[in-house]
């Protein structure tokens, strides 16, 4: 569970991703458009992209671990990480 920016596998997909969006798509002729990001290749790819990428993944390695942080917190308090018992357990009604 959670996100890990340092696998080589993730690496290497990153680099591949970069190679695509800087030298690929254009040669190709492939249009790729971001729009929250309001990225558009075929307007150029603004010196700003690495940096949107990189809060991208902060972001997705901060709400990670807050996601990991609050489910510890709930089992170590007592309360169900589930919505359904394991087979053979039957939830309590008083705490449904």
């Amino acid at each position: 569970m959670g996100v890990t920016f340092t696998r080589p596998a993730f690496m290497e997909m990153m680099n591949f991703v970069g190679q695509l969006l800087e030298i690929n798509f254009e040669r190709l002729d492939v249009r790729y458009i971001a729009i929250m990001d309001k990225i558009d290749t075929a307007k150029g790819i603004s010196d700003l992209v690495p940096m949107q990428d990189l809060f991208n993944e902060w972001h997705a390695k901060n709400m990670s671990q807050k996601v990991r942080n609050v489910l510890r917190n709930k089992g170590m308090a007592g309360f169900p990480l589930t919505s359904n018992p394991p087979y053979g357990y039957m939830k309590n009604p008083e705490n449904l």
